[in-house]
């Protein structure tokens, strides 16, 4: 629900962005306190606000409208991304011929980083690359635990999608999640 998802436009086109959920979500819950402030007090509107009603209603909007979208497009040839708020976003866009393997990559921290206690907490996560051909790399996603597999499906199907190769270096094998 919260993961982003991988979305197809035609046979031409693949949009991996934020999910509908995660903004439903996040209105959802800037309305319901904004709805509770007003509801729960009385007098002039703007003196029932607090400043941390304010500014959690303010980040639950800032997050509704957050836009991280990647789009692959074979008729434009472009590999699109696209980080910010819905108008008003950065826009980075490069061949998407240029493109030569997605990877799948885990993470590891040093053994000897790692005490005792947090090698039993934390939670296998593996990151979703696209690689072009001047070696640059760009992160689309981090998943942890079961989520690895959708992120493995999703790498696939965008080396499937762009022809290119797919590698997978994690560690962690399909049977184990």
């Amino acid at each position: 629900m919260f993961n982003p998802t991988l979305r197809e436009y035609g046979e031409d086109k693949i949009v991996y962005a934020t999910s509908l959920g995660f903004r439903i979500v996040f209105m959802v819950i800037a309305v319901f306190i904004f709805v509770s402030v007003i509801a729960a007090s009385e007098g002039p509107i703007f003196s029932r606000f607090n400043g941390v009603s304010v500014a959690i209603i303010l980040i639950c909007a800032v997050a509704a409208i957050y836009l991280e979208r990647w789009s692959f497009d074979k008729k434009t040839n472009t590999f699109e991304k696209n980080v910010g708020l819905l108008f008003y976003y950065s826009r980075n866009i490069v061949p998407l011929d240029s493109l030569v393997k997605v990877v799948l990559y885990e993470p590891v921290k040093q053994q000897s980083e790692q005490n005792k206690y947090s090698r039993f907490v934390t939670r296998k996560s593996a990151l979703v690359c696209v690689v072009d051909n001047a070696g640059n790399i760009y992160k689309l996603d981090m998943m942890k635990g079961g989520s690895i597999a959708q992120a493995r499906k999703i790498a696939e199907s965008l080396s499937i999608f762009c022809e290119i190769s797919f590698e997978d270096e994690t560690n962690i094998s399909n049977n184990r999640l």
